[in-house]
């Protein structure tokens, strides 16, 4: 019988060291390099130039999807990326959406990261940083020279560990647990150097399963591809003159064009094709349910009726009683306007129904800044503060009297 191939731990380790920290030490920043590196694998295969670069387009979920960073920290990454010099970021359209260009700088000539690789550890340990650590010790194993119990195993210091992913100790300790947990690596305290030390072993079962869902990725990437190979040999097959005229690798940037009007009529004019009911509503709503981080410092007449209507039912269906309704609306304005109070709601009509329901429980309360920094707020309060002045002036002269 053939003896089974023993998989060396290496081939599972989806970072160039050697090459990543090199550009790790330019860049300056982990987190900041493995965005640059993703960046650069998708800018290989690109076809769109903006500004005579090779560029990328991604909406900010596309991006947030790639490694879970919040959008702050997203942000931040980019306009760190930006400001060294090593990315070029625009904001523009493509196909309608607003969506981000990017291009990585020609300082960056390889991707030192396997990036479908890192992406199958990512989903298999569940975060970038325990991703991160198996990687290392992955790397490690792989040229481990400690033998116990007929299995080789690495010794690593727990602070190169950490300093390697950005973690704190009582973190990367955290990340250690769930990889044992779930069966990915083997922790033992063993005698180096004449002290008891952690050293890790990757045991070949573990490395077995990420082999093979590795494998089912790829194959379902060539698929992919393969059939996108074939839907464009299809489109390019089609002989129509008017079409040929107009294609590009860029879509026009002419914003009219391609905004969609919304038509709440059951039929159209000139046909008597009906408007499903669900699209209508689709319709409707199309400009109140949207990201709360597009909001600006007003509300447009759609969302004002929206959240009016929404008061009006709320006071009247539970009897809220209300002093000034037209203040408590002004309130809920600067409220729903300040992005920073609103986590875990993504969208404009969540927030209004989160309000409605503080409203009805008896617990709103005027937000925090309201009369300080809102202008509406601040005049509310001088008038406010002068009915009290002239009260005040009304009893003194009653006791005068």
């Amino acid at each position: 019988m053939d003896a089974i191939p023993i998989i060396s731990p290496i081939k599972l380790c989806p970072i160039n060291f050697k090459a990543f920290g090199a550009l790790n030490r330019i860049v300056g920043n982990l987190e900041e390099t493995l965005l640059l590196a993703k960046i650069k694998f998708h800018q290989c295969k690109t076809k769109l130039i903006r500004d005579d670069k090779p560029v990328i387009t991604r909406s900010r979920q596309d991006i947030l999807s790639w490694f879970g960073f919040s959008q702050r920290k997203t942000d931040a990454l980019l306009s760190s990326l930006s400001k060294k010099g090593f990315l070029y970021k625009t904001v523009g359209t493509y196909y309608g959406k607003k969506q981000l260009f990017l291009s990585a700088s020609d300082k960056i000539n390889e991707v030192p990261v396997n990036i479908s690789l890192l992406k199958v550890l990512i989903e298999e340990v569940g975060s970038l940083k325990a991703a991160l650590v198996y990687s290392k010790i992955a790397f490690g194993c792989a040229r481990a020279s400690v033998l116990h119990n007929g299995q080789s195993y690495c010794f690593l210091r727990k602070e190169d560990l950490s300093n390697w992913a950005e973690v704190s100790i009582r973190t990367l300790d955290s990340i250690l647990d769930t990889l044992y947990r779930k069966g990915l690596i083997l922790k033992k305290n063993l005698v180096s150097n004449g002290r008891r030390q952690t050293h890790f072993h990757i045991p070949e079962s573990s490395l077995k399963v990420l082999k093979s869902r590795f494998k089912d990725v790829l194959i379902n990437k060539k698929q992919i591809d393969n059939e996108q190979l074939k839907s464009n040999d299809l489109k390019k097959n089609k002989k129509s003159t008017a079409c040929c005229k107009i294609c590009r690798l860029e879509p026009a940037k002419m914003q009219l064009s391609i905004k969609v009007r919304t038509n709440t009529k059951q039929t159209i004019n000139n046909t008597l094709t009906a408007i499903p009911k669900q699209q209508q509503k689709e319709n409707k709503r199309s400009d109140i349910s949207f990201s709360l981080s597009s909001l600006g410092n007003k509300l447009n007449p759609r969302q004002m009726k929206y959240l009016e209507s929404a008061l009006k039912r709320t006071i009247n269906r539970f009897s809220v009683k209300v002093s000034d309704p037209k203040e408590l609306l002004e309130q809920i304005i600067f409220y729903l306007t300040n992005s920073q109070r609103h986590k875990g709601v993504k969208t404009f009509q969540h927030a209004v129904s989160r309000c409605m329901v503080i409203l009805k429980s008896g617990n709103w309360k005027t937000p925090i800044g309201f009369s300080k920094h809102d202008e509406r707020g601040r005049m509310l309060k001088k008038i406010k503060t002068h009915r009290e002045s002239k009260w005040e002036d009304v009893k003194k002269q009653e006791i005068i009297g």
